[in-house]
């Protein structure tokens, strides 16, 4: 006989001290396999099925009685009762499917269905596609596990709920989104999204908004991600800090959502410690493609040669070789054809190694595989910028902004260099002070100096000039990208302090 302390101790890693009285774990998810159960004979009806009796946990099969013996009835009884242990293996399977936790690390959104309130019942149907198109887009992120939901009920293993109203649909589309924390409905991201329907494709118009949606949710530097970096402790993240403070599994998370706050500027400190948490818990990655990818990601980083960051502020133990950065990346992309972030951590050492062919295929993959990701669009603007592609670059990196509730700095600089090159100095302007905005160092100085003179404001010139051509190389940490004769010309013209020196070579 199956009891609910076997389920939640043998499935659920429950321990000897579980209590069902204060965790109802095993019968949320026991009701959760009886509803699967009854949506499949509902979709397939016969005289045989399994069913999990009402204050039982046990598998039972129930066959109809008939009173003739037909062997039309009979052949079809015979058809069921394969069909029903066909079913019995499903439901076995289910136990563990429906009863397992979710993968530990990552927080669980579930997504309801939307609330059609236009009073045309035709469009019905827009809700449970909206719903999905949210699913399946929200899940190519890898950073959250993401539940379905087809009724407005609340379990207790959310993390988050995410609701949504539809509010019109016809020449335009009127969608109202909310993102709440699941424990006290805390509003994490609120939305609403109007605008005219695609050439009266309701199709593509809600892959189109689910895009955008989920690129915001989800993205770097996303209110998610955001939500959960202000749980974080300022303290030292050592193993022993780390698992009383977020749970056993959390803290692969921890450590990505530490990696994404490094992005905010670039800040040495913050670089140290998403490395010294992603130090602690490398045994336990495996074979999860996300932990991997941001782990790259991060030392990609620490790669001297590479120029991306202020290296020399490290400690030399963080430090890496440029083909070991390489090799793993490659490896990477190797082992998890499927993920958009190993081809996204592929293609941005490609085009730091100067091989641009490469990386534009490798980039070009990522977005393809989660269009969705700002972070895809970003890096794809930095490879056009390489190539000299710049009206590309410029819309690359809009798209990244679109698809960001706010966007992080880095995104801006390949629409600051590309707009001056095109002369469009509005834009340059405009990019320049979003990119310094929250930028500090010799880079951000030499941005603010371009932008002064573009804008002709003459104190602020006479502020920054003398402190420009007292750096060695202003203009450093932008080398990499800045290959091209057209650039580099651009560039000595707005910042004629700037020794830009030979340019970077293929290797």
């Amino acid at each position: 006989m199956t009891t609910e302390y076997l389920i939640a101790q043998d499935l659920l890693d429950r321990g000897a001290d579980f209590d069902p009285k204060v965790d109802p774990i095993v019968r949320v998810r026991i009701r959760r396999l009886r509803e699967a159960l009854e949506a499949y004979y509902a979709d397939h009806p016969g005289p045989v099925r399994v069913t999990i009796p009402p204050r039982s946990y046990d598998l039972k099969l129930k066959i109809e009685e008939k009173r003739h013996s037909d062997p039309r009835t009979l052949a079809a009884i015979g058809g069921s009762l394969l069909a029903a242990l066909a079913t019995i293996a499903i439901g076995i399977a289910a136990y563990s499917y429906f009863l397992r936790p979710i993968k530990d690390g990552y927080p669980v959104i579930k997504i309801f269905s939307v609330q059609n309130l236009t009073g045309d019942e035709s469009l019905d149907i827009f809700q449970f596609g909206l719903q999905r198109q949210l699913g399946s887009d929200l899940q190519k992120f890898g950073k959250f596990r993401v539940l379905i939901m087809s009724d407005n009920s609340l379990d207790l293993d959310a993390d988050y709920t995410l609701r949504s109203n539809l509010l019109a649909l016809g020449d335009e589309l009127d969608l109202s989104i909310r993102l709440e924390t699941a424990s006290d409905e805390t509003l994490v991201y609120g939305d609403r999204f109007r605008g005219p329907v695609f050439g009266q494709d309701y199709y593509e118009t809600i892959r189109a908004i689910s895009r955008t949606i989920t690129g915001q949710i989800a993205g770097q530097g996303g209110p998610m991600m955001r939500q959960e970096d202000a749980e974080d402790t300022q303290g030292e993240l050592t193993q022993a800090s780390l698992l009383p403070r977020i749970g056993v599994g959390r803290d692969v998370f921890r450590c990505i959502v530490l990696k994404d706050r490094f992005f905010d500027d670039y800040d040495p400190e913050a670089f140290r410690r998403a490395y010294r948490c992603f130090e602690q818990v490398l045994p336990n990655i495996g074979d999860d493609p996300i932990a991997l990818t941001s782990w790259g990601t991060l030392i990609f980083h620490a790669v001297p040669e590479f120029n991306l960051m202020r290296t020399e502020a490290l400690s030399p133990d963080m430090l890496w070789r440029e083909d070991t950065v390489a090799d793993a990346a490659r490896s990477i992309a190797e082992r998890f054809p499927h993920s958009p972030d190993a081809f996204l951590l592929l293609g941005s050492v490609q085009n730091a190694r100067g091989q641009l062919q490469e990386a534009e295929i490798s980039l070009r993959q990522a977005v393809e595989l989660n269009p969705g990701n700002s972070t895809g669009h970003a890096v794809l603007s930095y490879l056009y910028l390489s190539q000299e592609k710049f009206a590309s670059s410029i819309a690359s990196a809009e798209v990244a902004i679109r698809l960001s509730a706010d966007p992080q700095s880095f995104i801006h600089l390949p629409i600051v260099i590309s707009a001056l090159v095109l002369g469009d100095d509005d834009r340059a302007i405009k990019a320049g002070k979003a990119y310094v905005a929250k930028r500090t160092g010799n880079g951000a100085t030499a941005i603010r100096l371009i932008v002064a003179r573009l804008e002709n404001d003459r104190a602020e010139i006479a502020r920054l000039t003398p402190i420009v051509q007292e750096m060695d190389a202003p203009m450093e940490l932008y080398a990499l990208f800045l290959r091209g004769e057209q650039t580099r010309e651009a560039i000595r013209e707005a910042l004629p302090e700037a020794d830009l020196g030979e340019p970077p070579t293929d290797p």
